[in-house]
């Protein structure tokens, strides 16, 4: 398709991009989609057959291949590292909010005020 709207065969264009490139155009174009998974994986909660579909990989093992090449992990390693951080993440937000609730509570600032802070 990139080479009819180039107006050049698709063995010219394979030889030209990988020539400039130094990789062929199949791999370029699976290291954007894993770029793009990539941050989808650490900004979404998608599970990861989603993500590979909504990057357009076929499945979860084309996507787990292009991100071994470009990142030495799976897509799923990646994904559990984002959660466990997230949790602790999460649980030193908790604990600041705690810490801010105390401190005004022994500063005599109404503890209902804070209501909002203990739901998070």
């Amino acid at each position: 398709m990139i080479a009819n709207q180039c107006n050049i065969s698709k063995e010219y264009l394979a030889r030209f991009f990988k020539k400039e490139m130094e990789l062929t155009v199949e791999n370029y174009i699976n290291n954007v989609r894993a770029e793009h998974a990539y941050h989808e994986l650490k900004h979404s909660k998608n599970n990861l057959t989603q993500i590979a579909i909504n990057n357009g990989f076929s499945n979860i093992r084309t996507m787990n291949r292009a991100f071994d090449k470009l990142y030495d992990e799976s897509a799923s390693k990646i994904k559990k590292k984002r959660s466990k951080y997230g949790n602790l993440r999460q649980l030193m937000i908790k604990i600041d909010i705690f810490i801010i609730m105390k401190t005004e509570s022994l500063r005599g600032i109404d503890y209902e005020r804070t209501r909002y802070f203990r739901s998070c």
